[in-house]
């Protein structure tokens, strides 16, 4: 995107570019601005549904979709222009089928599973933590499919020098987009302590609660292990960003 100073803004522009492409369509209004926010924040509830039913059951997927569709911060970041309620889509999209690919070993989820890692990462530059918590599960977990993968590149050297240049190029692009120098440096210690500790004062004490009962309990399966890496990896990140 071009900045009237004649800059271009490389921070998240998949975001920057549907914004765009909405007011470019319906007009450059608040409700053009606000909607693709809306979208994506309604399209998360059905996908919650089924993350949680993929991870436990139907019934946990009903509960934690009905806690997305009533959350007070996800309704009011669904109003914003701003691209967060798109990042924690394609976030979600990409650990859905990343967790099809693993339970089922389907195949056909892995090019829809790196577009969504990439729409992930070029909507919002937190989104690469997702990848040290998939590197994270996968030693841990899958020992097993990494020795597998690492004799197939052995088998395949043509095809993987192919395949590893394409993959080469795709985060190329993405780490230029997000800008990860600008991002290495903007950890500290003195940045957004108070804000999340204010913001857990506000949480009601039953859903504090329930929230590390939850926590808890997904620790007995692999896959739960996998969404406590997210939720504990990532809050440790942001707490400490700028």
């Amino acid at each position: 995107p071009l900045l009237p100073s004649g800059d271009i803004y490389i921070r998240d522009p998949l975001a920057h570019y549907i914004q765009a492409a909405s007011m470019g369509i319906l007009g450059v209004d608040n409700f053009s601005a606000r909607l693709p926010a809306v979208l994506f924040g309604t399209m998360t509830i059905p996908l919650t549904y089924l993350l949680g039913k993929r991870v436990c059951n139907k019934q946990v997927g009903i509960i934690a979709a009905l806690f997305i569709a009533f959350c007070t911060m996800e309704i009011a970041w669904s109003r914003q222009v701003r691209m967060y309620q798109q990042f924690q889509f394609f976030y979600i999209l990409a650990l859905y089928l990343f967790l099809q690919i693993m339970s089922r070993k389907e195949k056909r989820y892995v090019v829809s599973f790196a577009l969504s890692f990439i729409a992930a990462l070029l909507s919002h530059t937190l989104a690469f933590t997702l990848f040290i918590v998939l590197g994270i599960y996968l030693i841990i977990f899958e020992r097993n499919r990494i020795m597998a993968l690492f004799s197939y590149v052995r088998r395949h050297k043509i095809k993987t020098a192919l395949i590893a240049l394409v993959i080469s190029g795709f985060v190329a692009f993405a780490l230029i987009a997000i800008n990860v120098v600008s991002v290495l440096d903007s950890f500290g210690f003195e940045n957004n302590q108070s804000l999340y500790l204010t913001f857990l004062k506000g949480i009601s004490l039953w859903v504090f609660v329930f929230f590390w009962i939850g926590l808890i309990g997904l620790l007995r399966t692999k896959l739960g292990v996998l969404l406590v890496l997210c939720v504990i990896i990532t809050f440790i990140i942001t707490f400490y960003w700028h």
